[in-house]
């Protein structure tokens, strides 16, 4: 939506800049209810005191210093620390960000714990997310799962898109400005590189739905034998329990709205995940949320757009060619020895 200004000149020079008109009231939300934050938090917070529970449990089940937990559990503790509210003090700010760093990286160790055995128990959907960090994340099947979520991804973003413009336009629902205003704000344009907090938080969002669609899909699957319900009943349970004002998917308000709007996307995750892998779940969610953030850099630094969105973005597209360049590396390979055969 495009904001309209009646700029007044005395003299040559601006006098007054006013803005006339207020946007629609079924398009902006009012400020995020209190009772919509307890319903996106009590669900989060069950499901980990739960995924503790069950991971005290099987401990003794997993290899507890596999090279992908390290990995994931290091990442979760360094992205914490860094992103915890700051405090005046040099040392309270040091001590809270360890701790609190320590908390949250606790609780994905157990999360990795649950989440293996639950994917194991299923199918092979956790074989290339193993992949992605040893030796083999340049093998053929990491590139074709991580481009295979990336196209997946785009589509995400349209489908999303048209599900918001629907349901704010026809349907009485109100666009959730905390989601896609306030908190991009907040995060990115403080930040004298936007791109960096914009990279960390596609990554925390990708983990989200790494975490909700594997374990409670995985876990469906084991009760309910019909393929295509247990994908409904794990896209439902997602969409009851991820709602929250930093996922950028579904981003309407009131809250039983907004679980209506997330389903057909995370209907599309969990197909993903039952037909394919978790990695590409992850890419296809990272997708999503790199590019809406990049969206949202672009536009409010429009029409120029700052300059590392663009580094950004074709930095990541290079990296999409790159995996395509593997996935088909015989037929590349192939065509050059034709195209020198006919040189010759």
């Amino acid at each position: 939506m495009k904001q309209r200004y009646v700029v007044t000149l005395v003299g040559g020079e601006i006098a007054a800049l006013d803005h006339p008109q207020e946007p629609p009231a079924s398009y902006l939300a009012t400020p995020f209810p209190a009772e919509n934050a307890l319903w996106q938090v009590l669900p989060t917070f069950a499901l980990d005191v739960l995924v503790v529970i069950l991971g005290l449990f099987q401990m003794r089940t997993v290899d507890l210093t596999a090279r992908w937990r390290v990995v994931n559990v290091v990442a979760v503790f360094v992205a914490a620390a860094s992103v915890l509210p700051p405090l005046p003090s040099g040392a309270a700010r040091i001590v809270l960000a360890t701790f609190g760093g320590l908390g949250i990286a606790l609780v994905m160790f157990f999360w990795t714990i649950v989440l293996e055995r639950s994917i194991r128990r299923v199918g092979p959907q956790f074989s290339t997310w193993v992949r992605l960090f040893d030796r083999r994340a340049l093998s053929e099947p990491c590139a074709l799962a991580i481009l295979r979520g990336t196209l997946i991804g785009l589509a995400l973003l349209g489908l999303d898109a048209v599900l918001v413009w629907m349901g704010t336009n026809y349907l009485g629902m109100r666009l959730d400005g905390v989601t896609q205003i306030f908190i991009p704000a907040a995060l990115l344009l403080n930040n004298p590189w936007p791109i960096a907090p914009a990279v960390q938080n596609a990554l925390f969002q990708a983990y989200v739905f790494v975490l909700l669609v594997g374990f409670l899909a995985s876990f469906v699957a084991r009760f309910v034998r019909r393929p295509w319900l247990a994908t409904l009943i794990a896209a439902a349970l997602v969409a009851a329990i991820a709602p929250g004002p930093f996922l950028n998917m579904g981003a309407v308000q009131p809250y039983h709205l907004k679980v209506l709007v997330l389903f057909p996307g995370l209907l599309v995750l969990a197909w993903t995940f039952a037909s394919f892998d978790l990695l590409s779940v992850a890419s296809a969610a990272f997708t999503f949320a790199f590019c809406w953030l990049n969206y949202f850099l672009l536009v409010v630094f429009e029409p120029t757009g700052p300059v590392g969105p663009w580094i950004a973005l074709g930095v990541w597209g290079l990296f999409v060619l790159g995996t395509a360049a593997i996935v088909f590396q015989s037929s590349i390979r192939a065509a050059r020895q034709r195209l020198a055969a006919a040189f010759e």
